[in-house]
């Protein structure tokens, strides 16, 4: 199938540096679940997605502080500025989900892979 690699980012951005230069295909953020964790999650890692490539962010749906903490609320924040799909089983569950988001196709207009195209 290729030269598939995974990669398991601790919470943070602490591992950044072991990842910088690769261009990864689908990024799974699942860590720490508080509002700024997720949103500098996004903001450090979304740059070493490839053009074209996905994010996909677990515990979309609004729950419970202590299930799903800041997820959802980043989630509605960006899930409009990309092209984005939604795995629910139910919005009345209170957590779970999983939205994804594709980074832009052509990153040379505007330099930023976490940009909406």
């Amino acid at each position: 199938m290729g030269s598939e690699r995974v990669h398991h980012a601790p919470p943070g951005a602490t591992s950044l540096p072991s990842l910088i230069g690769n261009d990864i295909d689908f990024l799974f953020a699942h860590g720490d679940h508080s509002y700024n964790s997720v949103r500098a999650d996004l903001e450090n890692y979304a740059r070493l997605v490839r053009p074209g490539g996905v994010i996909a962010f677990h515990d979309i749906v609004p729950g419970r502080a202590e299930s799903v903490s800041g997820v959802p609320q980043l989630w509605r924040e960006i899930r409009t500025d990309f092209e984005s799909v939604e795995f629910v089983e139910s919005w009345k569950r209170h957590r779970f989900g999983t939205g994804i988001v594709r980074t832009l196709e052509d990153t040379t207009d505007t330099g930023d892979k976490s940009q909406a195209r």
